[in-house]
């Protein structure tokens, strides 16, 4: 019962962020998680940056690479911390 919640709440973080957050093009998000997973990164991991970038940076930015790479290392691990399974 308690995966099924957790799943819920990830559901429903991810529906919410996706509705503020300025969605890439399909070519730039597919590049992004081929990049992320062939790296070793969890495709759920790689979702979760893909959905903070969206909604922290511009294409525009992204384009210029007006970022940081503390700030994706950080989302990185928000992402990891939060879905991880819960200990039981």
């Amino acid at each position: 019962m308690t995966r099924i919640a957790f799943l819920a709440v990830f559901v429903l973080a991810l529906l919410t962020s996706i509705a503020s957050a300025e969605v890439y093009p399909q070519e730039v998000r597919d590049a992004f998680m081929t990049e992320c997973t062939e790296s070793g990164g969890p495709a759920p991991v790689c979702t979760c940056v893909l959905l903070k970038m969206e909604q922290n940076i511009t294409m525009e930015q992204l384009e210029k690479q007006d970022f940081t790479e503390e700030t994706i290392v950080g989302w990185t691990t928000e992402c990891m911390s939060s879905l991880a399974p819960p200990a039981e």
